[in-house]
């Protein structure tokens, strides 16, 4: 008997799972863009919980009532051939919520264990209902007050629209994105975060080079930076760099505009279009890992074209030029830098046709890794650190690589062979007959030899 109640006292540690479901729970949080689905996820929220509580709390009522005394509500209010199990349990569970609520039912305690017990859910439930009832009322005037002040910013440019005489399809279209982008969530900056104001500033600069240098060292140079002057580079990260989310439809920049950052696109897709409207070129996608407007860093620069946010959310990290100019100015690389920067101006005015064709596109990936590699003397570099100084670090080493690489080989072959069968079959066939060949040539060499003599 021990025993038996020994293994239910261990079969309560499975309640541990529900931990690992609520988070599982919590975790869509984070993938809602919509703040009012958001409010009523967490209302749902709060009433799993208490739901939850009640469970918990009606099996031990009904546990109670299940023991072997003299009198006990479970006596009283069922019927062994009449009530089924169900019916037991949604009984308990009605007594559970009327502890919880001013609600109130025919069951009540009939001896002193069942009435401390009710006694001490009366407490604990009033504690509970009263926080439920609280977070369920600050849940709903925070949506309310969030949807009067988009209907506000909704009334106050319908009025402006309709004050100036914007033409009808026009207004519609920027109705539609104003209420489209209020619809999204933008991503998080750490400007954002109020929590951090707090926090000493070594700590700050520490996790601002975590977090940005993974969008810097994409880019050759500032990965050959990180080498050669680690303490330039943490530099560039903690007072250089800034994040910008955007939304579908915002713009990064326009024509004319002067050129103060350098984009790094994190996340998202972005269509840069070079020219002015009415003598536009073809949009050029421009996504994960890629950059714009480099120039800004090596030359005088106004934005020749426009970049477009196209996916619902994008969020880039920008590097102020000016910051850049001041901390590399006081580097050891500060001459190679300048000729660096007269390589590019140089290479880009030749393959664009004249420096007045120059685009904020110009110099990716490959080019740019060419002009680091010719400006800094990196020429005792393998393919396989070629390749993995053009990725840009980000976690490539030669190991991974060269893994990579024998990892695709195999899948490929094995494509292959599910494909066509018979053919590799028959070219296993050959190479089985191929090695028994030298043995046969040696054998014959030998006889050929010895019959001469």
């Amino acid at each position: 008997l021990r025993f038996s109640r020994v293994r239910r006292a261990l079969r309560l540690l499975r309640l541990a799972r529900l931990l690992k479901h609520g988070q599982r729970f919590l975790s869509v949080f984070s993938i809602i863009q919509s703040e009012n689905w958001l409010v009523i996820f967490r209302i749902l929220w709060l009433l799993v919980c208490l739901v939850a509580i009640n469970h918990f709390v009606s099996c031990g009522w009904y546990a109670i009532g299940s023991l072997e005394l003299n009198t006990s509500w479970g006596r009283r209010a069922f019927d062994d051939e009449l009530h089924t199990f169900a019916y037991r349990y949604l009984t308990s569970f009605h007594w559970s919520v009327t502890q919880f609520t001013p609600a109130s039912m025919e069951i009540v305690p009939t001896n002193a264990l069942e009435r401390v017990y009710n006694i001490c859910i009366i407490f604990f439930g009033m504690l509970m209902f009263s926080c439920f009832v609280s977070s369920m009322t600050n849940s709903m005037t925070y949506l309310t007050k969030m949807n009067y002040e988009k209907r506000q910013r909704q009334n106050i440019a319908r009025s402006y629209i309709v004050a100036k005489g914007v033409p009808l399809e026009l207004a519609n279209d920027i109705m539609r994105h104003v209420v489209v982008n209020q619809r999204r969530k933008r991503g998080l900056r750490e400007v954002d975060v109020g929590a951090f104001r707090d926090i000493p500033r070594r700590l700050i600069e520490q996790m601002r080079v975590e977090v940005h240098k993974s969008a810097l060292c994409g880019h050759a140079l500032f990965s050959h930076l990180q080498g050669e002057d680690l303490t330039a580079f943490k530099r560039i990260c903690q007072l250089g760099v800034a994040e910008k989310p955007l939304l579908a439809g915002e713009e990064l920049f326009h024509v004319g505009e002067k050129g103060k950052f350098v984009y790094f696109i994190m996340s998202g897709l972005l269509t840069y279009t070079l020219g002015i409207a009415g003598d536009e070129m073809p949009p050029v996608d421009v996504g994960v890992k890629q950059w714009l407007s480099e120039s800004c860093l090596w030359v005088v620069w106004e934005h020749r074209g426009r970049a477009v946010c196209q996916s619902p959310s994008c969020d880039i990290t920008e590097l102020d030029v000016a910051e850049f100019h001041t901390i590399v100015s006081r580097s050891g690389l500060y001459c190679t830098m300048q000729t660096y920067a007269k390589a590019w101006a140089k290479a880009a005015a030749m393959e664009s046709g004249g420096a007045e064709h120059v685009s904020d596109y110009w110099g990716q990936r490959l080019r740019v890794s060419d002009l680091v590699q010719k400006t800094f003397g990196i020429d005792n570099e393998n393919e396989a650190q070629r390749m993995v100084r053009i990725m840009g670090g980000g976690g490539y080493t030669v190991e991974f690589v060269f893994k990579a690489w024998v990892k695709l080989v195999i899948l490929e072959k094995e494509e292959r062979r599910r494909a066509n069968p018979d053919t590799f079959q028959r070219q296993s066939r050959r190479r089985a007959s191929f090695v028994g060949q030298p043995t046969t040539r040696k054998k014959r060499s030998k006889k050929n030899e010895a019959g001469p003599q």
